[in-house]
């Protein structure tokens, strides 16, 4: 059996840091689309934030043009 250190007078402490960081990076892997939630995961984050699963599954609207393409321009000109 492998003992983990104790670091610092709570150790507690570090390694509940340690569990946030870990689901910061799945939360961040969700938001950027690198990650398939369950859907269980959907609903348990609709729960903590209040929201229905369905609103977390519905596709942003767009206001505007897609970033990262450029709009084509609406008159032809001529020389």
């Amino acid at each position: 059996m492998v003992r983990l250190p104790s670091i610092g007078p709570d150790s507690k402490s570090f390694w509940t840091k340690i569990s946030v960081a870990r689901h910061q990076q799945y939360i961040s892997g969700l938001e950027k689309g690198r990650r398939n939630p369950t859907i269980v995961t959907v609903y348990e984050l609709a729960t903590a934030l209040g929201v229905s699963h369905l609103d977390l599954l519905q596709m942003p609207r767009q206001s505007g043009p897609v970033e990262g393409k450029a709009k084509k321009p609406s008159a032809k000109v001529t020389i």
